[in-house]
């Protein structure tokens, strides 16, 4: 068996269809559909403002949608501090679950390498740091 057919990505974006703010909405739900497509799971953890969400599509994607646990901010900066912890606990609650899945966190953009380096760090998963044009 194929070494990557046992992966499965966990993306982590600030967008994701419907909440579409530029190119990064579509580029990721293309990815995604390509790797379903190519029969891989596919976790996408991103955000909204109406709390903590999980949403299954189908047999192969699921999508974990989360909300800042901090409403008031003074920068984007603190925006993605805070929102860090929260796609932090998300991943981490999957690794708990399912410890043998294979994830590959996938960070698009930068607003999220913070918790991507401390999870990888955390639980030793694979970090891949992608950034769009």
């Amino acid at each position: 068996m194929d070494s990557f057919a046992m992966l499965t990505p966990v993306i982590l974006t600030w967008e994701y269809p419907p909440n579409i703010i530029g190119d990064l909405s579509h580029y990721v739900e293309g990815l995604a559909s390509r790797l379903i497509d190519a029969k891989v799971p596919v976790r996408v953890v991103t955000c909204h403002d109406h709390g903590f969400q999980h949403e299954k599509k189908g047999e192969l994607l699921d999508i974990y949608w989360a909300s800042n646990p901090v409403k008031s901010q003074i920068s984007v900066l603190t925006w993605c501090l805070s929102f860090n912890a929260e796609m932090e606990r998300i991943v981490s609650d999957l690794y708990y679950e399912k410890p043998d899945a294979g994830y590959v966190l996938d960070v698009q953009d930068w607003h999220f390498v913070p918790a991507g380096v401390s999870l990888k760090r955390a639980h030793g998963l694979p970090f891949v740091f992608t950034l769009q044009p």
